[in-house]
């Protein structure tokens, strides 16, 4: 101990003598240390702590693929019902898309990330609202009343936690919506801070559509089924879609549907980096 505590007395002696140095060496520690806190909080949030969903490990996404061109798509709107209704190996199905808002009620106007999604987008994560409720099913529909689920973030920094939020009327790009839910604190969907309603159209959905590749699609596998059992129907249900629709699904693009699980897909990009 006190050969230590004379190191430490020599140390302190040395830098004060050539503060320059000093200066660099605290600077690049508080760097380090910096740097390391972020990468832990990176690490802490994407590969340690769970998704937060109902048993995430039945959960995957559907993606399109093009093998020849080294290239995973989205999917499109016929195609998203043709795997929501002709496969037996999912219990559920959901759809959705990127979309940004303009949020203009109350104080400065504000430009929010979201998301369009199907009605039981959230009942198919498992997850439930802290205020109000999610998506009914008829509110997925052509016509449906405008209404909207905020993030627990934007509801506490626009709206101050306002326990009466649900019911309230909010203008979202020079519209007004119903704010019918608020999701958990803990409730995470990349940058999502509000979403609504996907309402198919008829024409979204006829079969000249089908390169029109926009949807994020997700399902959850029925208890038993293992990903590699819904890998062999969908390729089958796949080949059958290309068979019928040549000039949407060439046979020299290789076009095919790729299921992967939906914490590789969030943490895949992110743990080679680490």
């Amino acid at each position: 101990m006190k050969t230590i505590w004379q190191d430490l007395r020599f140390a302190v002696r040395m830098l004060g003598k050539r503060p320059g140095f000093t200066v660099a060496a605290i600077i690049a520690l508080a760097l380090g240390i910096g740097a390391n806190t972020a990468i832990f909080s990176v690490v802490n949030s994407v590969l340690l702590r769970p998704l937060g969903y109902k048993e995430p490990e039945r959960l995957v996404t559907i993606s399109h693929s093009y093998p020849k061109l080294d290239l995973v798509a989205p999917v499109s709107a016929p195609g998203y019902v043709d795997y929501r209704n002709q496969t037996s190996v999912f219990e559920e199905t959901a759809a959705s898309s990127n979309a940004n808002y303009n949020l203009t009620d109350g104080s400065d106007p504000e430009r929010v990330q979201g998301r369009i999604v199907t009605a039981n987008f959230f009942p198919l994560l498992g997850i439930a609202p802290t205020l109000g409720r999610t998506f009914l099913a008829e509110e997925d529909k052509p016509g449906a009343s405008r209404v909207v689920v905020l993030s627990y973030g934007l509801w506490q920094r626009r709206f101050g936690g306002d326990p009466q939020i649900v019911n309230r009327t909010i203008r979202l790009n020079n519209e007004s919506y119903t704010v019918v839910g608020v999701m958990p604190a803990e409730f995470r969907f990349g940058r999502d801070e509000l979403w609504t309603p996907i309402a198919f159209t008829p024409e979204q959905l006829a079969n000249d559509r089908r390169g029109n590749e926009y949807l994020g699609a997700m399902a959850r596998l029925k208890p038993g089924v293992t990903i590699e059992q819904a890998q062999t129907e969908i390729d089958f249900i796949a080949r059958r879609i290309a068979e019928a629709n040549p000039d949407a699904y060439p046979a020299d693009s290789g076009w095919g549907v790729k299921l992967k699980s939906l914490n590789e897909e969030i943490v895949g990009d992110v743990r080679p980096a680490l």
